[in-house]
């Protein structure tokens, strides 16, 4: 990868065509709706498909530069970071992990941006916007947040009033839990 792409990455697999029609039909979806609450996309797909993969073609795709990836699952934090920063894709997408951030550090991201910044956090520690390290959130827009694990509580009124008070453009729910 570094002799053909100039990255040291050691991914560089490319989208299978179920992947590829994926990105294809969120994009075209996301960019023929004019209001906020229709420009949501479920991705409702089996265990294995990558659906973090697909999740970060598509931010590419639509050229995105500040992304919230919200879940109540924590500990898939690891496929979000381990996806972004080991393909040849993804160089120079930056990985914010929220927990890195404290009472005396609020979480805070780039002024100008060239690439893609995604921020990681979980439900459990955003939905307490009271939180110091949280003060300065309302004052970011992003392009897009992606709620992971879909299934597992988003649907909550305490999550609801937490996306109520963020600023955003687009919302992806990604989920490997098949939904009625």
């Amino acid at each position: 990868n570094n002799i053909l792409y100039g990255v040291n990455r050691p991914n560089s697999y490319k989208m299978r065509a179920e992947q590829k029609a994926c990105v294809r039909k969120a994009v075209k979806h996301f960019q023929s709706l004019k209001t906020k609450d229709e420009k949501k996309f479920l991705i409702n797909a089996i265990m294995r498909y990558g659906k973090t993969f697909v999740a970060y073609q598509i931010m590419k795709a639509m050229n995105l530069h500040r992304v919230l990836v919200l879940t109540y699952k924590p500990a898939v934090d690891q496929a979000w970071e381990g996806d972004l920063k080991t393909h040849v894709d993804f160089e120079g997408f930056e990985y914010i992990n929220a927990k890195e951030f404290g009472k005396g550090n609020p979480v805070k991201l780039r002024d100008k941006v060239d690439e893609c910044d995604v921020l990681f956090a979980s439900f459990q520690d955003i939905n307490d916007m009271s939180k110091s390290k949280w003060r300065k959130i309302r004052d970011y827009h992003f392009d897009m947040v992606v709620l992971d694990e879909q299934h597992y509580g988003t649907s909550t009124d305490r999550a609801q009033k937490t996306l109520e008070k963020l600023s955003y453009t687009y919302k992806l729910e990604v989920s490997g839990t098949p939904l009625k």
